[in-house]
């Protein structure tokens, strides 16, 4: 993420977050786009202040969580292969940033893609389309990735496009990587969406705020695709409805924010470090490079482990069109309840049949062990980069044991046995996960 910095050094000016100006409009943004979400306008970013207050906050706190889908998700390049570039006619990797802003995502997925297409021996430039109803941003989204580009020594060609109707008519052919980032939440529908991305030959990643409201129209988006021909990446185990459409409850995650500088920026403009990235998203692939196997009896957790009655705790996993309530004992152990958080994968072995249960039925654990996906220890600290001349004390963040490469699929991957009639110890086994 330094090359991102880098860029925005030079964009802003050196230890730009010093201005008190700056801090002032940061945090009145915050406040537009949280409490005052009404009065928020759609051209926001033609606000030179706001503008400003968006690059220097909002586009590199976009940037970390879109960077982390894209890593922890490293099945969507089999979407992509050196002979599928080789037969085509346009032999550029594509790329469509749905109502850009700034270039957020595009700007988050430059540097992962250029280790992949080196990774799958691709040798090929980047063509990249920008697509925004604001015009002003546009030529602002091109200078970033243009400077982004320079630092990465990759050779990108860009166009820009003003409206949907103008880019279906003048736009590529085949899209290979798509991205939409927290648009769903400022349009009334997923028509237009819906309509560029039937161009897609690979991937669309879309990215939402974790609020309700968002994260429900995502799921509705998600469920218009169902008779489709698509296969979904994450954070969905299954192709059937949501279990979550239009109820009071959404599907959001949470990642521990591992960016020194944002945290110091956190510290510093809101008097809180704001540990956590909060997101919604949906990844899936239009590839027929792309089959993954069919997941058998396993379960996405939708929700962190709560109290339940005076007895125990529980847990909600998700299955098609019903959540499932897992019942655990008060006696779990302490790194275990660490360890079962929002978006694991609970897998259960071949002798239980996850279709037998209700939807309002529970089922009982008593688990032996678990470990956790990452080895964080209090003791080891990082401390995060400071700004020049910032001499206030920052809070660090525990460290990561495992490089990207040992990152795969999920938080951690549970297997679990069960006996209805007499409850006894379940063992419970972790596998490497594979992509998120």
């Amino acid at each position: 993420m330094q090359s991102l910095w880098k860029v925005l050094e030079k964009k802003l000016g050196n230890n730009f977050v010093q201005s008190q100006a700056l801090c002032k409009s940061i945090r009145d943004l915050s406040q537009l786009f949280t409490t005052d979400r009404d009065e928020l306008p759609l051209d926001y970013l033609n606000d030179p202040s706001l503008q400003k207050a968006y690059l220097a906050y909002f586009l590199p706190l976009n940037y970390t969580k879109i960077e982390k889908l894209v890593e922890f998700h490293p099945l969507l390049w089999k979407s992509f292969s050196k002979e599928k570039f080789k037969q085509r006619k346009n032999s550029k990797f594509t790329v469509v940033d749905f109502g850009c802003g700034p270039g957020t995502a595009t700007l988050a997925l430059l540097e992962v893609l250029k280790k992949n297409l080196i990774k799958m021996e691709i040798s090929t430039d980047v063509e990249i389309h920008l697509l925004d109803t604001q015009e002003e941003i546009l030529d602002t989204a091109e200078e970033l990735i243009t400077m982004l580009a320079r630092e990465l020594q990759m050779k990108v060609k860009i166009s820009k496009h003003s409206s949907t109707d103008e880019f279906l008519e003048n736009g590529p052919e085949e899209i290979d990587f798509f991205l939409s980032a927290n648009v769903l939440n400022e349009i009334e529908t997923h028509e237009d969406l819906s309509k560029v991305t039937e161009k897609v030959t690979g991937v669309v990643l879309v990215l939402e705020p974790s609020h309700r409201v968002s994260s429900q129209k995502l799921i509705r988006y998600r469920d218009s695709l169902l008779s489709k021909k698509i296969k979904i990446i994450g954070p969905c185990l299954h192709h059937e409805k949501c279990p979550l459409t239009r109820t009071k409850h959404w599907c959001h995650f949470s990642e521990p924010q591992m960016e020194g500088r944002l945290l110091n920026m956190n510290t510093y403009i809101f008097k809180n470090p704001r540990l956590w990235m909060k997101f919604s998203y949906l990844i899936y692939s239009k590839s027929d490079l792309f089959n993954p196997p069919a997941p058998v009896n396993v379960f996405r957790a939708i929700g962190d482990v709560h109290e339940s009655g005076p007895k125990g705790y529980s847990i909600d996993l998700c299955r098609p069109n019903s959540k499932l309530a897992l019942d655990l004992p008060r006696t779990l152990s302490q790194p275990l309840m660490e360890n079962l958080v929002r978006g694991a994968k609970v897998t259960f072995d071949a002798s239980i049949d996850a279709e037998e249960f209700t939807s309002t039925e529970r089922i009982g654990l008593v688990p032996q062990k678990a470990l956790p996906m990452t080895n964080w220890k209090k003791e080891e600290k990082v401390k995060p980069k400071r700004f020049a001349r910032d001499t206030r004390p920052s809070e660090g963040r525990a460290s990561r044991s495992r490089s990207n490469e040992d990152r795969e699929e999920d938080r951690y991957e549970i297997k679990v046995s069960k006996n209805r009639a007499k409850p006894t110890p379940m063992k419970i086994t972790i596998k490497p996960r594979s992509g998120r």
